[in-house]
């Protein structure tokens, strides 16, 4: 039952994740600069154009922003803690 409910929690974090993400994107593709898009608006996510840039360090201050709004700052690093387990499994695998 416990496991059930942190699993339903982690999955609303993930959810809100990719929310915020994709809002970051929206937002400074509308008021900072045009980001890469595909044929049918999609964004067209490339390590040149959306890490390691500007474009990532304003997706990290949104997304950690919203995080604090929802959850106060317990859970304001939880991107940065799913972004270093994605990469430690990635490198584990």
């Amino acid at each position: 039952m416990v496991s059930n409910v942190i699993s339903d929690f982690k999955k609303k974090l993930d959810q809100l994740l990719e929310e915020c993400r994709e809002e970051s994107y929206q937002y400074f593709d509308k008021n900072i600069r045009p980001l890469p898009k595909n044929e049918s608006g999609e964004f067209i996510i490339t390590r040149k154009y959306f890490y390691d840039n500007d474009v990532d360090g304003f997706r990290h201050a949104y997304v950690s922003g919203v995080f604090t709004q929802e959850f106060f700052t317990v859970f304001a690093s939880y991107p940065k803690y799913k972004q270093f387990l994605d990469i430690k499994e990635s490198i584990l695998s």
